[in-house]
């Protein structure tokens, strides 16, 4: 596999995304031979800055207070999250009336038109491993084996799918991540 990197002109420099202007760009990559498309992909994506300061969290090197929520992938009319990016938007519409900037997935990463509409609403999402600390009972002891390769598919997984969301602004290992319980 290769590489190509290209640098692209904004003009009169770049609008960034924040929680309270979520600016998106439109854009279009177009690989060709000659005058031959040979593939196109179109992308909305939003450009921001995240970092920490002591105990700040700066976005685009302002400090940002993340007033929250936690969604417990709670879908009791259906059993599953939506794939509608309408009734994300409608979600985040109400939590924004309300205040909220932040939502915290507890234990589970939400589908691609979650993650549209937080990029379109400015939600600053926090998402996380399905783990419960349970299965690293002991430091001293080696993890289960079955366990850790699957956390680690889903982690390379969840980057994969949301490195490109300027939404995406945290991530969590786990739940409760102690020393465990055997309760």
């Amino acid at each position: 596999s290769s590489e190509t990197r290209l640098a692209v002109s904004l003009g009169g420099g770049a609008r960034l995304w924040s929680d309270d202007d979520p600016y998106l760009y439109d854009a279009v990559f177009i690989l060709r031979d000659g005058d031959t498309v040979i593939d196109r992909v179109d992308k909305r994506l939003g450009l921001r800055a995240i970092r920490t300061k002591g105990r700040q969290i700066l976005l685009n090197d302002r400090p940002v207070f993340l007033r929250g929520y936690v969604d417990c992938c709670i879908f009791p009319q259906t059993g599953y999250p939506s794939w509608v990016v309408d009734e994300y938007r409608r979600q985040f519409r109400i939590a924004r009336a309300h205040g909220f900037n932040h939502v915290r997935l507890h234990s589970w990463t939400a589908p691609e038109p979650f993650w549209q509409a937080a990029d379109e609403l400015g939600m600053l999402v926090q998402a996380e491993l399905p783990h419960w600390s349970a299965h690293y009972r002991k430091r001293e002891q080696a993890p289960d084996c079955e366990t850790h390769a699957f956390l680690t598919r889903e982690l390379d997984a969840i980057v994969d799918a949301l490195h490109a969301h300027p939404a995406w602004v945290l991530f969590s290992n786990g739940n409760e991540l102690m020393e465990g319980s055997d309760a």
